[in-house]
């Protein structure tokens, strides 16, 4: 299994919004989003709706440490 980066693009009122993170679990609706700061390795989540994504890609960044046992 791995754990491959992707880039959102959000609706939020009036104004749009980039976030990159990894999907970590799905619910009724919407899904939990791990984040990581790249320079102060701060860890956070948030809950984000399916019906707020605009666009979802794949970040550009992949390396083998992505890659976790299921």
């Amino acid at each position: 299994m791995y754990k491959k980066p992707v880039v959102l693009t959000l609706y939020e009122e009036f104004k749009t919004r980039s976030i990159t993170g990894i999907v970590a679990r799905s619910k009724h609706g919407e899904f939990r989003l791990d984040i990581v700061e790249p320079f102060s390795r701060a860890v956070d989540w948030e809950w984000i709706g399916y019906r707020d994504v605009l666009k979802a890609e794949f970040s550009n960044e992949w390396t083998e440490d992505v890659m976790i046992d299921s």
